[in-house]
C-alpha cells in the first residue's frame, strides 16, 4: 500500500468524521450556525472526490488538463493538501459545537420587509437579467443550454450579466421567504430559477440557488410542525445533481464525455485537483502563478474601476490559474478554470495563504452567525458558498446590499434613511 493511498483513506475518515455532526444537525433542523453549510460544502467539493479516487479509481486527466494527473499522485502535495483541508474543517467543527452549547435556538427566523419589497421595486431588480439579455441579444439567447460565452457573449458582458443573476436570486428568494407562501408562488419561483440556470449554463448557479433556497427553509421552519424531512431532500438532490451530471456531459462537454466522462466530472465538479496543482506549483516548486502577491484580490476590490481608467488592472483570478495550467498567456487562454479561496490564498500568499482562508471562513460564519436578520445571513451565505466554489469576484454586486443592511442596523445615517436607500434590501 502506497504512502498517498495511506494519507487519503486517512484524509476520507477524518473528513467524515468532521463533517458527519454538521449533516445531522441541518437536516434535523438544529444547526445553529453558517458554519455547518460551509463545511457541508467543503467536504463536497474538496472530500468527495478524493473519496471516490480511493474506491473507485482515479480518473485519466485529457487535453489541457493533464497536468492534473501528476499532482494527485505526489506525496508531498497529498500530504500538504490534506493537513489543510482537515484543519479548516476541524476549526469550523470546533467553532460550531461552541455555538452549540452556548446559544438557544431562535424560536422564529424572519425577514423583514425591505423598502424595495414593500413597493414591490424588488421585482425590476429580480427580472433584470431576462430584461436585460432579451433587449440586448434577442430572445434567441435562450436556444439550447450552454453558458454565457457559448452564447457568444463577450466575457465583461458575461460577468455583468451573472451579477444581475446573483442579484435576481437573492432578491427573489428573500422576497419568497418573506410572506406567506402557496403552491403557486412556489411554481413560479422554481420555474423563474429554471429560466436563470438555463441562461447561465454554469454548475454553481444550482449548488447556489438550491443551498440557499435548503437553507431559508430550514431557518424559517425551526420549530414548524409540518416542515418536510430534510434526509428525503437530500436524497433527491443527490439523484438530481447524477443524472444533471450526464445531461450536462452529454449536452455541454461533449468532446471528452464519451471516453474520459469521469475526468471531465472531476475538472468541472471538483475543487481538489486545482489546489493540489497550486500547492505544487506555488509552495514545491516555487513557481509563482501571479505576477506580485495580492494581485488578483486586487481585481477583486476594484471589481468595478474600469481598464481605461487602470490600464494595468488586474484580471480575474481565474484567468492567472488557467493560463498557468494551460502553459500560455493570460491573453490566449481558450476557456477558464474554476477557481477557489483555498488555492487563491496560496496563488496570493503563498504558505500564509491557509491560515488566511481559516481566518477568513470563520470571521464570516462569525459575523453570518450574530445576526437574526435573514436577509443579511443570506449575503453571507452567498459569499461563502463562492468563496468555496468560484471566486469572489462572482458576487461582488451583493457587496453593497451588505454594507446597506449593515449601516440601517448598527449606524445613525439619517440622510440615507431619510431617502429610504438604507432599507432598500
Amino acid at each position: 500500500m502506497n504512502f498517498v493511498l495511506i494519507i487519503n483513506i486517512f484524509f476520507i475518515f477524518f473528513s467524515f468524521l468532521f463533517t458527519y455532526t454538521s449533516f445531522i444537525r441541518v437536516i434535523k433542523y438544529s444547526s445553529r450556525s453558517i458554519s455547518d453549510y460551509v463545511i457541508l460544502l467543503i467536504f463536497v467539493f474538496n472530500c468527495l472526490p478524493v473519496f471516490i479516487d480511493v474506491f473507485f479509481g482515479k480518473p485519466q486527466y485529457v487535453y489541457y488538463y493533464r497536468v492534473f494527473g501528476d499532482v494527485i499522485d505526489n506525496e508531498d502535495v497529498c500530504l500538504v493538501y490534506n493537513i489543510y483541508i482537515l484543519i479548516t474543517l476541524l476549526s469550523l467543527q470546533l467553532y460550531a459545537n461552541n455555538l452549540s452549547h452556548n446559544l438557544k435556538i431562535a424560536s422564529d427566523y424572519k425577514i423583514t420587509f425591505s423598502f424595495l419589497r414593500k413597493k414591490n421595486l424588488d421585482i425590476i431588480f429580480i427580472l433584470l437579467p431576462i430584461i436585460y439579455v432579451v433587449v440586448k441579444y434577442g430572445i434567441d439567447i435562450f436556444s439550447g443550454y450552454t453558458t454565457l460565452s457559448r452564447r457568444n457573449i463577450e466575457d465583461g458582458d458575461s460577468r455583468i450579466i451573472n451579477q444581475m443573476i446573483i442579484l435576481s436570486v437573492y432578491l427573489y428568494v428573500t422576497r419568497f421567504y418573506s410572506r406567506t407562501r402557496t403552491k403557486k408562488d412556489l411554481l413560479i419561483l422554481f420555474s423563474f430559477f429554471l429560466i436563470l440556470i438555463w441562461l447561465n449554463g454554469k454548475r454553481y448557479i444550482i449548488v447556489t440557488i438550491g443551498e440557499v433556497i435548503f437553507y431559508l427553509y430550514q431557518m424559517t421552519n425551526i420549530k414548524s410542525k409540518k416542515r418536510i424531512n430534510l434526509f428525503f431532500v437530500v436524497e433527491i438532490s443527490i439523484i438530481f445533481i447524477v443524472f444533471f451530471s450526464i445531461y450536462y456531459l452529454s449536452n455541454i462537454k461533449v468532446t471528452s464525455a464519451s471516453e474520459y466522462m469521469y475526468g471531465t466530472l472531476r475538472v468541472d465538479f471538483g475543487r481538489d485537483d486545482v489546489v493540489k496543482y497550486v500547492i505544487k506549483q506555488v509552495l514545491f516548486d516555487k513557481r509563482p502563478i501571479l505576477d506580485y502577491t495580492g494581485q488578483s484580490l486586487l481585481a477583486d476590490i476594484f471589481i468595478f474601476v474600469p481598464r481605461s481608467i487602470w490600464p494595468n488592472k488586474p484580471y480575474p483570478h481565474y484567468r492567472y490559474l488557467t493560463a498557468s495550467i494551460l502553459g500560455v498567456d493570460i491573453s490566449n487562454i481558450p476557456s477558464g478554470t474554476t477557481p477557489s479561496i483555498f488555492e487563491m490564498n496560496i496563488c496570493n500568499f503563498s504558505w500564509f495563504g491557509m491560515p488566511i482562508t481559516i481566518i477568513v471562513l470563520l470571521i464570516l460564519c462569525y459575523l453570518a452567525d450574530n445576526t437574526n436578520e435573514l436577509r443579511e445571513k443570506v449575503v453571507y451565505l452567498l459569499i461563502l458558498t463562492n468563496l468555496l466554489t468560484q471566486a469572489l469576484d462572482a458576487i461582488m454586486i451583493l457587496i453593497p446590499v451588505l454594507v446597506i443592511i449593515i449601516m440601517s442596523k448598527h449606524a445613525n445615517f439619517s440622510f440615507l434613511k431619510k431617502k429610504k436607500i438604507a432599507k432598500m434590501f
